[in-house]
């Protein structure tokens, strides 16, 4: 199954294309970095418009890299939330019009929890027991795979906290995958 993503939940434009689930052929982004450096953080608005200037561009040059058309794909999915509202829309309006054109599923993915997903397409022999941590300006947590809606806020607010404070956009995202045996330690000074 050739799946083409969407993603514009914040300042970034993305999309690529993954076959079968594991195999990524493409990942195409577009950064909003410069947009917004003089306001200090994301401007959801200058975000969004950005998006729909950026969107049919970035899906071009990801299906363009992976060396196929739409008329290839089997499905669409786009990041649905958490994220920006109008950023989120424009990038699910293009998710979703591909999909109505080419008569394919729409499949709407959870933001975060496709972080923990793009760390198997980094390591493919990666399998469960795992736990990730996702680490966002809007809703951090530890998201086990067997239960993804378990988000354990408690656990990362005070290292978010930290994090955020340091960081110069507040939609800046990362995802680390802990497997079995791996031991890290984080040593915050100051707080």
């Amino acid at each position: 199954m050739r799946i083409l993503g969407i993603e514009t939940s914040c300042d970034e434009t993305a999309a690529a294309v993954v076959v079968d689930g594991r195999n990524l052929c493409s990942s195409v982004v577009s950064s909003q970095v410069d947009l917004h450096a003089r306001y200090g953080g994301v401007v959801p608005e200058i975000a969004s418009r950005a998006h729909v200037e950026l969107v049919n561009d970035v899906i071009a040059e990801a299906l363009l890299e992976a060396g196929t058309t739409l008329r290839d794909i089997d499905a669409v999915a786009a990041a649905h939330g958490p994220g920006l509202a109008g950023a989120l829309l424009v990038g699910v309006s293009a998710a979703k019009a591909i999909a109505l054109a080419r008569a394919c599923p729409y499949v709407g993915v959870n933001h975060h929890e496709a972080h923990m997903y793009a760390a198997l397409l980094d390591d493919p022999g990666l399998e469960p027991p795992f736990v990730t941590l996702v680490v966002s300006g809007g809703a951090p947590g530890v998201l086990p795979p067997t239960n993804l809606n378990c988000e354990v806020y408690d656990v990362t607010h005070p290292a978010v906290e930290v994090i955020a404070s340091v960081t110069t956009s507040v939609c800046t995202t990362a995802a680390m995958t802990i497997t079995a045996g791996d031991v890290i330690q984080y040593k915050i000074v100051g707080y």
